[in-house]
């Protein structure tokens, strides 16, 4: 689909590690699944140790790219460095562990960051959602309600604008043509 759906939501690549830290700290038992906003606007993420390691990212950042096909799976030591940074700040133990894994993983996103579910500017028949990858994967069973509203009855039953095209991110899309790209900047400048 060409259009607005490829102008406000651009796959980028983001780096996951799979760190194997000594200590048995970070098991499920004992470790949360945790986020943490350590500096304004950058946040990095994590999972307790399971058989591929505790599993750890950076939120929202990462190489963009105008289509999913050109996404490059290499993991650079920049990327590397980059996520060993953002945890050390908030777990320097987790951040030196040895990466028992690396993988760049496909991630898409929307200008300002948050959920879009809204209908087309200019096909109100067709509903545009993107929960934006694995952080939209907790919110499935509302966003699913909340879409099934949208389609049945028109309108959903909670406040559905925070998430719509209405709000400022989105302001300039009802303009732009299938070609036109605008893309987030992933460090949040």
């Amino acid at each position: 689909m060409h259009g607005v759906a490829d102008v406000i939501i651009g796959p980028f690549g983001r780096v996951e590690e799979g760190l194997h830290p000594d200590a048995e700290d970070y098991g499920e038992e004992k470790f949360p699944i945790f986020m943490c906003e350590h500096t304004d606007g950058r946040l990095v993420y994590g999972l307790p140790r399971l058989e591929r390691g505790v599993k750890t990212a950076i939120h929202h950042e990462g190489r963009l790219h105008d289509s999913p096909d050109q996404v490059n799976r290499d993991v650079l030591p920049g990327d590397v460095d980059a996520l060993r940074d953002s945890l050390g700040r908030v777990l320097p133990r987790l951040a030196a562990a040895a990466v028992r894994e690396s993988c760049t993983c496909l991630y898409t996103d929307t200008p300002d960051g948050h959920f879009l579910i809204d209908f087309h500017p200019r096909y109100p028949q067709v509903l545009l959602s993107s929960p934006c990858s694995g952080h939209g994967f907790k919110f499935a069973s509302a966003i699913g309600e909340m879409q099934a509203e949208l389609l049945l009855e028109g309108r959903a039953r909670f406040d559905a604008s925070a998430f719509g095209f209405s709000r400022p991110a989105f302001r300039h899309c009802a303009r732009l043509h299938p070609g036109e790209y605008v893309r987030r900047d992933p460090s949040g400048a």
